[in-house]
């Protein structure tokens, strides 16, 4: 039987490798009128490294049993920022992508957000099964 850790970092590593093939594609969205106007693309930056937060936070909570949700939160944004910094550098060899500060810094926010939304959520499952 493979154990929830193993299966937890299973998904973060599938979802990781998920992130890169869609940042080494020249163009991953649909053209959408206004895209330059607004920051539609940091939203999506935000949505893609929430979802990667919460499964690293989840990850790492099943390695490191008792450690504090400031540890988990540290130790998820640590791995997750590294990622995503690695990608910006990535898609900096990709034609028609740059490598941004401001994508790094919307990867961030999503990252804190997953973190959160993981946190909120298991304490809430904690309440029901005391």
């Amino acid at each position: 039987m493979i154990s929830k850790a193993k299966k937890a970092w299973g998904w973060a590593g599938a979802y990781a490798v998920f992130i890169f093939a869609l940042s080494s594609m020249s163009h991953p969205l649909p053209y959408i009128p206004g895209m330059e106007k607004y920051p539609l693309d940091k939203i999506f930056h935000m949505i893609e490294y929430g979802l990667f937060g919460w499964l690293l936070t989840r990850a790492i909570y099943f390695s490191f049993p008792g450690k504090t949700f400031a540890w988990l939160a540290f130790a998820a944004f640590f791995i997750g920022i590294l990622y995503g910094a690695s990608d910006e550098w990535h898609q900096s060899f990709v034609p028609y992508r740059d490598c941004s500060p401001y994508d790094l810094a919307a990867d961030a926010v999503g990252l804190s957000l997953g973190t959160a939304v993981w946190a909120k959520r298991n304490r809430q499952k904690e309440k029901m099964n005391a």
